[in-house]
């Protein structure tokens, strides 16, 4: 993101420890604002970066994965990518994901405040 549009500060953190998967985080900002001027847009198998997902209170994670888990299908009906997500307390121990019948898997990454 460059200085080409305003943007208002709606939040400040202190900074994060080390040992935190934002420890470099400069900034959080919404996805639309983060893409402003790529070009590639509409392509859906490019995958590098994290998406995070904050669900609503009441949201059960099972139910959420499912609904979410042919999503891709709707822009790309030939790909056989398949999201879930994946609680923020479970990213580093048991986070070691095996690829079934080769469907690639794109994991979002949940948080819950």
């Amino acid at each position: 993101m460059d200085a080409s549009f305003d943007l208002m500060v709606t939040g400040v953190y202190k900074d994060l420890p080390g040992n935190t998967e934002f420890a470099e985080a400069k900034y959080l900002a919404p996805l639309d604002r983060y893409l402003e001027g790529w070009s590639n847009l509409n392509v859906w198998d490019n995958y590098n970066m994290y998406l995070l997902v904050q669900l609503k209170p009441g949201a059960g994670f099972p139910e959420t994965s499912s609904a979410i888990r042919k999503a891709l299908r709707h822009y790309d009906p030939k790909t056989n990518t398949e999201l879930f997500l994946h609680p923020m307390d479970r990213w580093h121990l048991h986070s070691s994901f095996k690829m079934e019948q080769r469907y690639r898997t794109v994991v979002l990454k949940c948080c819950r405040y």
